[in-house]
């Protein structure tokens, strides 16, 4: 059951807005595919996650609780 904030109880505390999460940990906590979090960055140009030195995606907390919101959204 998600917690007051509408996230996962287990998932990371907020460290400030420098904290930046995997794409694994957000499909983990949003319950939406990495697919799906790559096709909404393509088609509708959110998330706009930064890249890490390797260039895999990273993820603000912020851009976690906006996806939640929509997925309330359009699920409605």
């Amino acid at each position: 059951m998600p917690g007051p904030d509408g996230l996962p109880p287990d998932f990371p505390s907020s460290h400030g807005d420098d904290e930046r999460l995997t794409i694994d940990a957000v499909a983990r906590a949003t319950g939406l595919s990495k697919h799906v979090l790559r096709a909404w960055e393509g088609r509708y140009g959110f998330p706009t996650p930064l890249r890490d030195a390797k260039g895999s995606r990273v993820y603000a907390r912020a851009d976690v609780e906006r996806l939640l919101q929509i997925k309330r959204l359009v699920s409605a």
